[in-house]
C-alpha cells in the first residue's frame, strides 16, 4: 500500500478512482498495466477487498456505463474512446 502495511484513505481513494476509470474507459484500463504499473497493481489488490467489490458492483448496477455524466464525462469520452 502507500508506505503503510494496510490500506489507508489514499488506497481507497486511488483504487476507486482507477478502478471505476478503468472499467468505463476500456482505453484507459489498456494503459494502466504499462504507464502506471504500481497504481494498476494497487487498484486490482484492493479490488479483491470484498466492501470495494461491492461498492463497484453496486455502482455499475444504478449507474452503467456512466462515469460522471455531463459536459466532463462528453469530454473524457471523446478523448478516451
Amino acid at each position: 500500500m502507500f508506505g503503510a502495511g494496510y490500506p489507508g484513505l489514499a488506497d481507497i481513494v486511488t483504487a476507486v478512482l482507477w478502478s471505476t476509470m478503468a472499467d468505463r474507459f476500456p482505453s484507459i484500463a489498456r494503459l494502466l498495466p504499462e504507464h502506471a504499473p504500481r497504481v494498476d497493481a494497487l487498484t486490482q489488490r484492493m479490488q479483491a477487498v470484498p466492501s470495494l467489490a461491492r461498492l463497484a458492483s453496486d455502482s455499475r448496477e444504478v449507474y452503467g456505463d456512466a462515469y460522471c455524466g455531463g459536459q466532463i464525462e462528453r469530454s473524457l469520452r471523446e478523448v478516451a474512446c
